[in-house]
């Protein structure tokens, strides 16, 4: 039985400079510079969802041009909903003054929102040759970097923060991230344990430590997860990576308490549906399996597991057609999944 449902289950980036920076202001007023360019036909602005701050930023730029910090204002009041005129006024308070970290920090941003990762990474990086030691950037820059799966580039950046804060267990937990990431495991529980040396309420260090640990079969880890539900109650994560250590240990009474309470907590919980369908089915409860393996398709319509499951569960219950019709959706979604193949192939097997 422990043998199933290890098969199932599963874990869940100055003129001419002047010139750029008014065109964020002139298309305020464009509307009005066409036809008779009448001042009451600013109603055909382009911009006309500008909100009143931009409008009196707009007015503050005309009569102070080279203000960068005007336009850095402007840009953040567009950032809500125009990304396009937020980036211009972002790029025009970097022309026009470049060391001044709100700019590099809100450019870097904005491009990262626009899905240019390179070209944010780029702002941060531009910045930092000049300016090495500042925390902010350096902060965004280990975060970015993270993010983008550049463990070693964000690394350099958290040890450059430590030369000037020692005592910050942020620091250390995102170290352990990066060299969990890397796979260096021994680095990850030492900077994780730092951290909640540093700060023991720390509840994502508890989380991620606990996860760490158990994965290499040490145990304590779960006091760990014990310690994040407790700072946390209301963690899905920890109380979900506690559900499956107790499955995994076969420990099935505890495991379906612990994935109901879940559950109930959070019904949306694609993984924690399929496992615990996964513990009925072994249990020949075919009915509330098929149930919750239809719940989790649901929630997570691409889990194509999810979609064996039910079809295994058709199949035992004589459902065939509807089994067959299960299991295509299972190879739709990932046409190489070995156990839908075989299963597709006894099902047509046994059709008349």
């Amino acid at each position: 039985m422990k043998a199933f449902i290890a098969l199932f289950s599963q874990d869940a980036d100055r003129r001419p400079a002047l010139f750029l920076g008014l065109l964020g202001s002139v298309l305020l007023l464009a509307a009005s510079c066409r036809g008779s360019g009448k001042p009451d036909e600013a109603a055909e602005d382009p911009l006309n969802t500008s909100t009143a701050e931009i409008t009196r930023l707009s007015e503050r730029i005309l009569a102070e041009p080279s203000n960068a910090g005007l336009y850095y204002l402007r840009g953040l009041e567009f950032r809500s909903f125009n990304n396009q005129a937020a980036l211009t006024d972002f790029k025009q308070a970097w022309l026009l003054d470049s060391a001044n970290a709100n700019h590099a920090l809100g450019l870097s941003e904005q491009y990262f929102l626009m899905n240019d990762s390179r070209a944010s990474m780029g702002v941060l990086n531009r910045w930092l040759k000049h300016n090495p030691t500042e925390q902010r950037v350096l902060w965004a820059l280990a975060r970015q970097a993270l993010l983008l799966k550049q463990y070693e580039l964000s690394l350099g950046a958290l040890n450059q923060i430590l030369r000037e804060d020692l005592q910050n267990p942020e620091v250390y937990y995102l170290k352990g991230r990066n060299f969990r990431f890397l796979g260096d495991t021994a680095q990850a529980i030492s900077s994780y344990q730092t951290a909640l040396e540093m700060e023991p309420a720390y509840e994502r260090a508890h989380l991620e430590l606990g996860v760490m640990l158990l994965a290499k079969g040490d145990d304590t880890g779960l006091r760990y997860l014990r310690n994040a539900l407790a700072l946390n109650d209301s963690s899905a994560a920890a109380r979900y990576q506690l559900a499956k250590y107790h499955q995994d240990r076969g420990e099935f009474t505890d495991a379906v308490e612990t994935y109901e309470a879940l559950i109930l907590r959070d019904p949306q919980n694609g993984a924690a549906l399929y496992n615990l369908g996964t513990i009925w089915y072994a249990a020949d409860s075919l009915e509330k399996a098929l149930r919750l393996f239809d719940m989790s398709t649901k929630v997570e319509p691409t889990r194509a597991m999810a979609y064996y499951g039910k079809a295994l569960c058709a199949a035992q219950l004589n459902r065939s057609e509807q089994a067959m019709s299960f299991v295509r959706q299972a190879l739709n979604l990932n046409p190489d999944l070995a156990v839908a193949k075989a299963l597709s192939d006894s099902l047509e097997a046994l059709s008349p």
